[in-house]
């Protein structure tokens, strides 16, 4: 039945030219077999929403892959490498993404998190994994890294301290709160890579910060 089940799912996606997580995974998995290639679907939860963050028992929602080459497991989401969901208009848009291919095992981590504990090979543990921000795929797609890698601020702080490394000289780095609704830039003249960010009046808001006008991650200010 589950064979009967793959074949149906993996036949539909080849004719239609869509499909969800599953879809994807099932036929990466596929094609990897038909190469030789040793391949296994992981499912689990993908941290995609800031509600999420501080959130320990979430929903598995989410398929990828594990592919071994030359004896060394690889991880592959072939579903966010392919593109992503627009809120405007909940339709997909075409946006090929190959930092999701071969995708360290510490990236991933960062916002999947597997049903079987085996696919966990570094020393993280569910609750590290609650307490993340939310990274959205275009971090992964830059050479960017940002912290701190907790996701939940303390609003009796004055400021936020940011970290932003590898900006550029060109780069823009900016962020907004959720009860603001717009852009403030961070002041990068000096090639700053550490910023304050004022939080006077902030809980209860999401922070989230961009690079050049693209999602890089969210913050829960937390009261």
């Amino acid at each position: 039945k589950e064979i009967k089940f793959k074949e149906t799912i993996i036949s539909k996606a080849l004719l239609s030219g869509k499909a969800i997580c599953h879809g994807y995974s099932m036929l990466f998995e596929r094609l990897s077999k038909l190469v030789g290639l040793e391949s296994e679907i992981i499912i689990g939860n993908l941290k995609s929403d800031p509600s999420q963050i501080g959130q320990v028992n979430l929903a598995t929602d989410h398929a990828w892959n594990a592919v071994k080459i030359n004896n060394v497991w690889k991880f592959v989401d072939t579903t966010l490498g392919a593109g992503y969901v627009s809120q405007k208009d909940d339709s997909f848009k075409p946006d090929f993404n190959d930092s999701y291919f071969f995708i360290s095992a510490d990236d991933l981590f960062l916002n999947h998190y597997p049903e079987d504990k085996k696919w966990i090979t570094i020393n993280k543990s569910k609750q590290d994994f609650s307490k993340l921000p939310v990274y959205y795929r275009d971090y992964f797609k830059g050479n960017y890294k940002i912290s701190p890698e907790l996701g939940i601020i303390s609003s009796s702080a004055t400021n936020f301290h940011l970290e932003i490394k590898n900006l550029g000289e060109y780069d823009n780095a900016e962020y907004i709160f959720s009860s603001d609704n717009k852009l403030t830039y961070l002041n990068n003249e000096n090639k700053e890579t550490q910023f304050d960010i004022p939080l006077s009046g902030k809980s209860g808001d999401y922070l989230t910060i961009y690079v050049n006008r693209k999602i890089m991650v969210t913050y829960l200010v937390s009261r």
